[in-house]
């Protein structure tokens, strides 16, 4: 049996549940890159190490292997690193004894609570429509989000992390004692408020699978007050969440409109994100368009898209299909797609072959493994670091038996050394992203005046993260001052580079900014009939501006 203190144990799963907190958003709505969750996951994971008092560790042979193969497709592959934190934390989940089992899940309720409370402060305005500081590290996404972010890049992810949750909490009260029945209660009925009141579609339909089996077996044991019990809550928790969607968006119109709304065109965008990231996949087909490519290729492929439906609406950038396996396509080609699929029903199969193994005690853990794998699917949640985290922990509780059948013993020390210099690069790149991005922000409220401020631009734009927004800013500021027009057109050959980096709408309006003062007119009206076809949701300022230029004209007023 592993000896480790339980202090040591709550403090090691504290760090890793509340590691979404020390990824910040530093710049809405640029987040940083996933560098802070893994590295604030491996430091628990080295605390963890340092109390055990065994100097051998069953390494899990496949699952170290499903993962340092798969998880480069899903987030990009100049985050190996981060796949080696997943398969350090699925190895974590495997070392954990079987008592401390409810101490995770407890601990998990506790830290997504926290997160739930953070993100609520800020989405109600207590804030100032703000986001929640922290001696300058944003500990949330600002308040005018429809949907409550907390400390992620999508409420998505914040809804499917609390039905994970609501999972825990109805296995404890399926098992609980008739005296603590109804405290569990009360847990299930605070998080299926916010799984309502969150407005994410998906993370609905993952709950009402849940909910399925969960009436499922109450019937099967005959436990008809707990039926009666638990759909009354959930009738309740509709109602709550209803009520605090609308008082803090009156505009939504409350979860049935919402539910209209999908039937109409709520997934109107979405089905036009997946026909473009379809034709970014056809661009590249076998190979796909290179790791972390698809914001350099999305507008393209969606001006493609729109072509044979003409009055549907297009989106912004976006660097995510929001469909792993569109996404795997796009970016990987066939390819990728193949090896990720193969590896992962690989995986599948063998914990199909032990489920009836599974105790009692690792059936939260297996709901949480469904939920994420089945919403991950059709939305980003698999290619967000803490469902990653998430995913490899509760599967290593899952997948135990694996652990004594397909594990080969390592010495501790040596993988205590090797995670450490793992741990030290994700910090260090932590450290250079989140200066790059602080500087950034000085930098876009400094006065044109300043005279460093094109010093600090031309340090920052090495930076390839950084580079497309460092153009585009810089133009929308040159476009206001007088005699600068014509550096405008100058700088034509870097607005083409960054959007090569990152296609956005706006230095998309540039470029065709850049030609028109140069009398470029035949290069500038492709340009704008480009944007034209992007049809996209906010009212074009332009138009006229577009239709003139083809016309042979030069546009009058010109807004950026």
């Amino acid at each position: 049996m592993i000896q480790n203190t339980r202090f040591t144990t709550r403090i090691s799963l504290f760090a890793l549940f509340l590691s979404p907190l020390f990824a910040p958003y530093l710049i809405n709505p640029n987040v940083v890159p996933p560098y802070s969750v893994p590295a604030i996951s491996l430091a628990g994971l080295i605390l963890f190490l340092l109390a055990e008092k065994k100097y051998d560790l069953p390494a899990p042979l496949v699952a170290i292997f499903f993962f340092l193969l798969s998880t480069p497709f899903l987030i990009g592959s100049d985050l190996l690193l981060f796949s080696f934190a997943l398969a350090a934390i699925y190895l974590y989940a495997s070392l954990l004894p079987h008592h401390e089992l409810k101490t995770v899940y407890k601990t998990f309720m506790v830290s997504v609570a926290i997160i739930i409370s953070l993100a609520l402060y800020v989405w109600v305005g207590l804030n100032g429509s703000e986001a929640l500081h922290f001696y300058g590290w944003a500990l949330t996404t600002d308040a005018i989000q429809n949907k409550m972010n907390g400390p992620f890049a999508n409420g998505n992810v914040l809804a499917i992390v609390i039905v994970c949750a609501w999972s825990i909490a109805v296995w404890f009260w399926l098992n609980c004692s008739s005296r603590s029945q109804w405290g569990w209660l009360l847990i299930i009925l605070f998080f299926w408020i916010f799984i309502f009141s969150s407005m994410a579609r998906g993370a609905w339909l993952a709950q009402m699978f849940l909910l399925a089996w969960v009436m499922f077996e109450l019937l099967r044991r005959k436990c008809f007050k707990k039926t009666v019990a638990i759909l009354i809550a959930g009738f309740i928790a509709w109602s709550a969440g209803d009520a605090l969607a609308q008082f803090n968006q009156p505009q939504i119109g409350g979860i049935q409109h919402q539910f209209e709304k999908s039937a109409e065109d709520g997934l109107a965008e979405r089905v036009t994100l997946w026909r473009s990231a379809w034709e970014v996949w056809k661009s590249s087909p076998m190979l796909g368009v290179g790791p972390s490519q698809f914001k350099a290729h999305y507008l393209t492929a969606q001006s493609k898209a729109l072509e044979s439906t003409p009055d549907a609406h297009g989106i912004g950038d976006t660097a995510s299909a929001h469909h792993i396996l569109l996404h795997l396509m796009a970016e990987y080609g066939i390819a990728g797609f193949l090896l990720w699929v193969a590896l992962s029903l690989f995986i599948l199969r063998l914990l199909w072959l032990y489920r009836f193994k599974l105790d009692a005690l690792r059936w939260p853990a297996l709901a949480s493994v469904v939920v994420l794998w089945i919403q991950g699917h059709f939305n980003i949640s698999l290619t967000e670091p803490f469902p990653l985290t998430l995913f490899a922990l509760m599967l290593g509780i899952v997948s135990k038996p694996l652990i004594q059948t397909h594990s080969f013993q390592i010495k501790k020390t040596w993988f205590l050394a090797v995670t450490f210099i793992v741990f030290a690069f994700l910090v260090s790149g932590a450290i250079q992203t989140t200066a790059a991005w602080h500087k950034f922000g000085q930098w876009v409220h400094m006065d044109y005046k300043a005279p460093q401020k094109g010093a600090i631009a031309s340090v920052l734009a090495n930076n390839d993260q950084l580079f497309p927004y460092i153009v585009e800013f810089s133009i929308a500021e040159m476009v206001h001052l007088p005699g600068k027009q014509r550096q405008i057109a100058e700088m034509r050959p870097l607005i083409l580079r960054a959007l090569s980096l990152h296609e956005r709408p706006r230095l998309y309006r540039e470029l065709f900014y850049a030609y028109i003062v140069d009398d470029k007119l035949v290069e500038a009206c492709k340009t704008g009939m480009f944007i034209r076809r992007q049809n996209w949701i906010t009212d074009e300022p332009n138009r006229k501006a577009y239709a003139d230029v083809c016309r042979g004209k030069t546009p009058e007023a010109f807004q950026l």
